[in-house]
């Protein structure tokens, strides 16, 4: 706890503004409450894209030393504030929908702990990788589809 309290107040003194401490502690609670449980916490790191969209303006600028735009031509302070409160929401909410799915729904006792075994991933994740240069050769003969059979090229990243 006193660490995470020492970043918070590294990210106002270091920044001069009292809403990167802030930021900083909707981050925090982003991760203690999505990185519980098993597996990849994807739903963190998505959380963490959007924390980072909302407020990578003000890290920027402290970083480079420019300073940007809409520091003088917005109310930038008040809507990185709407834009922490709805991320600092939705990781409350996502938690709490875990945690009352995790009461309501019990895996059976025979259930396998993982739906694929290893090999089986592995196959499929070296596959999609060996044909990802195929199929990006391929989808420029169909301009219409290219978006599509591009972005299918990615399934390899899936399976990680």
């Amino acid at each position: 706890m006193l660490i995470r309290g020492f970043l918070i107040l590294i990210a106002v003194y270091w920044t001069g503004y009292w809403i990167a401490g802030l930021a900083v502690a909707v981050l925090l609670v982003v991760w203690h409450l999505l990185s519980i449980g098993e597996g990849p916490p994807v739903l963190a790191l998505a959380l963490t894209y959007q924390w980072m969209q909302v407020t990578i303006g003000l890290f920027y600028w402290r970083l480079t030393g420019v300073e940007l735009e809409a520091f003088y031509t917005t109310d930038w302070q008040r809507m990185m504030l709407i834009g922490l409160a709805w991320v600092a929401l939705l990781a409350v909410s996502i938690f709490y929908g875990i945690v009352l799915t995790r009461r309501r729904i019990t895996p059976p006792e025979q259930a396998p702990a993982r739906a694929l075994s290893d090999k089986i991933v592995w196959g499929a994740y070296v596959a999609s990788l060996a044909l990802t240069g195929i199929v990006q050769e391929l989808a420029w003969d169909y301009p219409m589809f290219t978006q599509a059979i591009l972005a299918i090229t990615f399934s390899h990243l899936g399976l990680l």
